[in-house]
């Protein structure tokens, strides 16, 4: 399977069971980015066990979600230009509604997905503010 959709992570002293997702998430053949928002050290074995299923963007120290999601989407602009949709997980997702949302970039390229936990609504209203693009908030549709 093709995809036209890149999947965003951001992630921040993360746990060993993210590794284990990717990797589902590169057999799957997304192309998947893990932006490290200043882990400690202590969670640099995640990353170098994680290096060959996905980019990851690494800076020394926390600056946030917005700094993280704003790196990865950079990188995305110069690397993935041709990744018509992202999807930014916060969590593992059930990879079928993975899928489902793939398919749905795949049939109209217009669509963002930012799938976050409930509560962030006005973030998911703000990115579509700023990058003129529509973002669509699954957890409150």
């Amino acid at each position: 399977m093709f995809s036209k959709m890149v999947i965003l992570i951001p992630v921040y002293n993360p746990r060993e069971r993210i590794i284990n997702y990717v990797k589902k998430l590169k057999e799957k053949n997304y192309d998947v980015v893990v932006i490290n928002d200043g882990s400690d050290e202590n969670y640099h074995a995640v990353f170098e066990r994680m290096v060959y299923d996905c980019k990851i963007i690494n800076y020394p120290h926390f600056k946030g979600k917005g700094y993280a999601l704003k790196k990865g989407y950079q990188y995305v602009k110069e690397h993935l230009k041709d990744k018509k949709g992202i999807l930014i997980l916060e969590n593992e997702y059930d990879l079928k509604l993975v899928d489902q949302m793939s398919q749905s970039i795949n049939e109209d390229a217009s669509k963002f997905y930012f799938v976050h936990h409930q509560g962030k609504k006005i973030l998911s209203q703000l990115f579509s503010l700023i990058y003129n693009q529509k973002f669509i908030n699954v957890d409150s549709e």
